[in-house]
């Protein structure tokens, strides 16, 4: 199989039919200032989940420019979102894009360390899980939905964070765990830093893989991601 023409044909799926102009105008300016932003190919996977999921409140770890956010509340304008981010410059410019796209009224966004910001959210929120159908919990401050595209070698932590303020049902995505192919092969790693993040992100798909909370695939879309629904 020729890999560079399949590459290139289902890049041009996502060309400027495929959505709407003003968010291709967007990426284009994310990409010429080296922003990094979901592929292309993740937004057609959160499209698909979000769609048929239709969660009502989304939590998102790692907001950038606030692409992503504004792609999925968007979508889905019932929606409200919290969005953490930890560099300052990225928060305003975040700000700046909510307000231009009008979807800052559905988006909490939330500046600092993210595991500082995600155990005040669990200790503001009540996050309790039913240990069998019979339980009478009020899981209602739960998310329904959770993106993670923050610091790679900080996913275990944040998935782990990320559990506790979910519920039965709740879908948690993990974007780029291939890292270009450096989880998969030490054949891809140039350098001690890349070696580092390659090894955190191993473990970190080790341990989703045999987590008993949830189950979880890993696909081979864009960068990799892997799809968890809470059990």
């Amino acid at each position: 199989m020729d890999i560079l023409h399949v590459d290139k044909y289902i890049d041009a799926f996502y060309d400027e039919a495929w959505w709407a102009q003003d968010m291709m105008a967007l990426r284009g300016i994310a990409e010429e200032h080296y922003v990094p932003i979901i592929r292309p190919e993740m937004e057609g996977v959160l499209q698909s989940l979000l769609l048929t999921l239709q969660p009502r409140k989304i939590l998102e770890i790692g907001t950038g420019i606030g692409f992503s956010a504004t792609f999925m509340a968007r979508l889905l304008p019932d929606a409200q979102i919290t969005t953490l981010e930890l560099i300052e410059k990225r928060y305003m410019e975040a700000r700046t894009v909510f307000s231009k796209y009008g979807v800052e009224p559905q988006i909490e966004l939330i500046t600092g360390d993210a595991s500082v910001s995600l155990l005040k959210l669990i200790n503001k929120e009540s996050f309790m899980k039913a240990k069998s159908p019979d339980d009478n919990i009020d899981n209602s401050d739960a998310y329904d939905f959770i993106f993670i595209d923050s610091a790679k070698s900080r996913y275990y932590e944040f998935f782990s964070m990320a559990y506790r303020m979910s519920k039965p049902g709740t879908v948690i995505v993990c974007d780029n765990v291939l890292l270009d192919g450096r989880t998969a092969s030490d054949a891809n790693i140039h350098n001690r830093r890349d070696k580092t993040s390659a090894k955190k992100m191993r473990e970190f798909v080790a341990y989703v893989k045999t987590f008993t909370g949830a189950r979880t695939s890993l696909l081979g879309i864009g960068d990799g991601v892997t799809v968890s629904t809470v059990l």
